[in-house]
């Protein structure tokens, strides 16, 4: 039986705790010896200028990865860099990163897959 098991059983984390201000009430003992995380709760006053604004902050993958797309019937390059970027006039940064699949922007069939490059 380790130190802290032997205080947590007997009450001693929690007074330990008490005294040097932590607060232990959102952790648990593992059976495996450590200790997990079961909840953490926010305390005070927070108002919204306490709080980051994540408003404008799209879903999805890292804005630095390169994504992979497969094209559907439909699409063309400049359709998948507005859906992609917000701008159809980004196409020709699809096409530079897929020249070696891709020999003429024009021609992109269902099934391929292509790399989306993060915007520079």
């Amino acid at each position: 039986m380790d130190a802290m098991g032997a205080e947590a059983r007997s009450g001693g984390a929690t007074r330990a705790s008490r005294e040097h201000g932590m607060d232990l009430s959102g952790w648990r003992r593992e059976a495996a010896g450590g200790w997990a995380i079961v909840a953490v709760a926010i305390q005070g006053d927070t108002t919204m200028s306490d709080m980051p604004d994540f408003s404008n902050v799209k879903s999805g993958s890292s804005s630095t990865a390169t994504k992979v797309y497969e094209v559907k019937s439909g699409d063309s390059l400049s359709k998948i860099a507005k859906q992609e970027y917000g701008d159809a006039s980004k196409w020709p940064k699809i096409f530079e990163a897929n020249k070696d699949i891709l020999k003429d922007p024009n021609k992109i069939f269902p099934g391929q897959k292509l790399k989306i490059p993060p915007l520079a």
